[in-house]
């Protein structure tokens, strides 16, 4: 989740910065650089990323924007337009011709900043597919996504291991389209593969028609419930994101020597159950509110609610994946330095003269 958790700051920072990103220079600077780092590779660390890395020593001289390497060895070429052009296949072909020529790398990377289109060599060794095998958009970054970019983070990168995963999500990505097509409109064999337990006589056309409509029900049925549960969390994703952009338009001018402001807050979580709260420190940067943080048992968290993940495994280390949910901002409380009452920390984003109490006091 700490992959998941920088990359969805990279989001936010992608969407705060586009306006800034007008050519490749600034689009590398602001939008691809952060999402680089993200991955544990240091752009300015030639070890771990080589610029204008020389990939054809042949003919023309080509060289691909970035070589994102790992034990000093290119593995993934990345090349980059500015943010104002939208990808297209011709950039995808000017990759192809990096990508033959280095035939120890399976691996390339086309993005504009905003979106990321991820290549392989799975159809032909050594010739690049036409098609990616994973495109993620981070104006509308997908956590199911962000979390498949571990296999090809610095840390976790193993050839092997990477070339099944992209595996996997292009041949899932086939077979879930097949699916789908499928079961909008139920084939005479589909019908049959569902409705044998069901019905005992032979499939006529009139049996088929009869069956196709309940199986096709029953599918946006299961797929209405799937897409509720997703709705659901991403609607806590994007208050908390919320609560981040309306933070950033406060600014205040540094009261401490460090800039950074340490507040008690508790846990609103079993505080009427347990004999003694749970307690964490909030942490605000003066000058820039929107770089905050929750520290919890030494732990530093960029995202109030893994602090409050942290909290919930603390209390019940076997607490299940769907009961760790947490509203970050909601989950926890500060007091209110006049009224001394408990308040979540989101009030403290959706009230400026509230900030500016406790920041004062």
């Amino acid at each position: 989740m700490e992959l998941v958790e920088k990359l969805r700051g990279v989001s936010e920072r992608v969407r705060n910065n586009r306006g800034y990103a007008n050519n490749e220079a600034s689009t590398r600077n602001y939008l691809i650089d952060p999402f680089i780092r993200a991955l544990g590779y240091d752009p300015n660390n030639p070890e771990d990323v080589e610029p204008e890395f020389t990939a054809d020593f042949v003919v023309n001289n080509r060289k691909v924007d970035y070589a994102l390497k790992k034990d000093d060895k290119p593995i993934i070429f990345v090349e980059f337009k500015s943010a104002t052009r939208n990808l297209a296949f011709e950039h995808t072909v000017q990759l192809q011709h990096y990508f033959s020529t280095k035939l120890a790398v399976r691996f390339g990377i086309v993005t504009n900043g905003l979106e990321y289109r991820f290549y392989a060599d799975i159809d032909n060794p050594n010739v690049m597919d036409d098609e990616p095998f994973l495109t993620l958009d981070m104006l509308n970054s997908d956590d199911g996504l962000l979390q498949e970019l571990a296999t090809f983070s610095k840390s976790g990168f193993d050839l092997q291991k990477a070339m099944s995963k992209a595996r996997q999500l292009k041949y899932g990505s086939i077979i879930r389209q097949r699916i789908e097509s499928e079961l909008e409109q139920p084939s005479r064999e589909l019908v049959k593969h569902f409705a044998r337990n069901l019905y005992s006589g032979s499939f006529s056309n009139a049996i088929v028609q009869e069956f196709a409509p309940i199986i096709k029900r029953a599918w946006q049925q299961i797929h209405g419930r799937e897409d509720t549960i997703s709705a659901k969390t991403e609607i806590i994703r994007k208050q908390e994101s919320a609560s981040r952009d309306k933070i950033q338009q406060f600014k205040h001018s540094s009261k401490s020597a460090s800039g950074k402001r340490e507040i008690p807050v508790i846990a609103d979580y079993f505080r009427r159950k347990l004999e003694e709260p749970i307690t964490a420190t909030l942490i605000l940067d003066e000058a820039n509110p929107a770089n905050y943080s929750i520290r919890f048992n030494g732990v530093e968290y960029d995202s109030p609610s893994a602090a409050g993940v942290a909290v919930k495994l603390h209390v019940n280390p076997d607490i299940s994946k769907k009961a760790r949910a947490t509203r970050g901002p909601k989950f926890w409380l500060f007091e209110d330095p006049q009224t001394h009452v408990h308040q979540p920390i989101s009030e403290l984003f959706e009230d400026e003269t509230l900030l500016n109490r406790l920041l004062s006091s």
